[in-house]
C-alpha cells in the first residue's frame, strides 16, 4: 500500500518503520524534515535492535505526502484534528481511508467533511504499542505490544474489509466494533491520564514547584485510582444508556482484573511496558513544574474527559466526578481549544448508526 504518515512524533516514527519494513511504500509528513536519517531503527526496551527499516520519503509539504495513496495516518494530538481536517479537505478522494491512531479525541467529528466526501474513517480502541523516541528522526523504542486490536470505522458497515489490513499492517491479531462509539467511549487516555494528573496536581497552585518529577505509572497512587474508577464507573453508566451497540467498551474493572482501589493501583504500578516514565513536567530551578502544554493535558482534558462529559449531558447521565475534574483543569487557566458537541441526540445517535 500507499501510506501517508502525519506526525514524526513517537507513534508516527514507529508505524513508519513497520510498515516500510513489511514492504509498503511510506512517506511522512514533518515539519522537520531535514532532522530525518535515511533509516530507522528500532529497539526494545533493552536497547536490542529488532529492525531498521529504510527507502521512507519524508515530506516537509501536506499535499506532496497525502496526494493519491491508499491510507493516510494521524499519529498528532487530538488538539490538532481542526486544523489538519481543513488543511486536508482539499487534498483528499473518495475511497481513502483515513487512519486515527488510536481513534479517540473527536476524530470523527473533526474529520466529518472528508467522511461526506468519501473516505473511511478508521480507528483503534487503543495503540498497538508504547512507543518512545531514542533520537528523534533516526530510532524508536517499541514496548509491550497488544495482543490484540479492536477497530471500528465510519461508516460502520465498512470495518469487515480493514480486518486483513489492520492485521497485517500491525501483525497483530484484530477483532471489529460494532460502530465507531466503541472507539470514542473506550476507557483509555482521556480518563486515565486525567485521573492521575489530577490526583498529581490538584492539591497547588498552577505555578508551584514540586520538588521531584514522579514516575507517572510506577508511582501511580490510591488517590489516582480511586479517581479513575469513579471515572470508568461514570462511563459505563453512559453506556448504559445508549440505545446503540456498545459491547465492544469494557470495563477498567474487567480489562485490568482490578474491582478495588488497592488492586487497580498494584496492576497499574507494574505495568512492566509502562516503567521508567516521567510525569509531564519541566526542570525548573531546583525543582520541576507541571508541563501544561503537554498533550496529556491539551489532548485528554480538552479533546477526551470533556467529550465524555458533553455525551453524558445528551443522554442526561450525571458526572460528578468527571465535572469536578473538568472543573479543576479548567480553573488551571491554562485551555487554549476545547471540543463542543456539535450535534444533538438524535444526530448523533444517527451518526454511529
Amino acid at each position: 500500500m500507499n501510506i501517508a504518515i502525519v506526525g514524526g512524533g513517537n507513534m508516527g516514527t514507529l508505524m513508519a518503520a513497520e510498515f516500510a519494513h513489511q514492504g509498503h511504500n511510506i512517506k511522512i509528513y514533518s515539519r522537520r524534515p531535514n532532522d530525518w536519517s535515511d533509516t530507522i531503527e528500532v529497539y526494545d526496551r533493552d536497547d536490542k535492535l529488532l529492525f531498521y527499516s529504510s527507502n521512507i520519503m519524508i515530506c516537509s509539504e501536506l499535499d506532496k505526502a497525502v496526494r493519491g495513496v491508499d491510507m493516510i495516518c494521524i499519529t498528532t494530538p487530538a488538539s490538532t484534528f481542526d486544523e489538519f481536517a481543513k488543511r486536508l479537505e482539499p487534498l483528499v478522494n473518495e475511497g481513502q481511508t483515513l487512519f486515527v491512531v488510536p481513534g479517540s479525541g473527536g476524530a470523527e467529528f473533526a474529520f466529518y467533511n472528508l467522511i461526506q466526501k468519501g473516505m473511511i474513517l478508521l480507528g483503534m480502541q487503543r495503540v498497538h504499542s508504547i512507543s518512545r523516541l531514542k533520537s528523534y528522526g533516526q530510532s524508536v523504542y517499541m514496548l509491550g505490544r497488544k495482543e490484540e486490536l479492536h477497530i471500528g470505522t465510519i461508516p460502520a458497515y465498512a470495518v469487515d474489509r480493514y480486518k486483513e489490513i489492520v492485521e497485517n499492517l500491525f501483525s497483530i491479531k484484530t477483532d471489529t466494533l460494532p460502530n465507531y462509539l466503541n472507539v470514542t467511549l473506550t476507557p483509555s487516555n482521556p480518563i486515565l491520564h486525567t485521573a492521575r494528573l489530577y490526583a498529581l496536581f490538584h492539591a497547588q497552585p498552577r505555578d508551584y514547584e514540586y520538588a521531584d518529577n514522579p514516575l507517572f505509572y510506577e508511582e501511580w497512587d490510591d488517590e489516582s485510582s480511586e479517581v479513575l474508577l469513579n471515572f470508568n464507573d461514570e462511563l459505563m453508566q453512559i453506556c448504559d444508556k445508549l440505545p446503540l451497540d456498545v459491547s465492544g467498551v469494557i470495563s477498567l474493572r474487567i480489562y485490568y482484573e482490578s474491582d478495588s482501589i488497592e488492586s487497580m493501583t498494584a496492576k497499574i504500578r507494574n505495568m512492566e511496558e509502562l516503567k521508567g516514565l516521567g510525569s509531564p513536567m519541566c526542570k525548573s530551578g531546583n525543582g520541576w513544574k507541571v508541563d501544561w502544554n503537554s498533550r496529556y493535558f491539551t489532548a485528554d482534558f480538552p479533546f477526551g474527559l470533556k467529550i465524555l462529559i458533553d455525551i453524558a449531558k445528551l443522554f442526561d447521565v450525571e458526572t460528578p466526578e468527571m465535572n469536578k475534574v473538568w472543573k479543576w483543569y479548567l480553573g488551571t487557566g491554562t485551555i487554549e481549544s476545547v471540543f463542543e458537541m456539535p450535534v444533538d441526540k438524535e444526530q448523533f445517535i444517527e451518526f454511529y448508526k
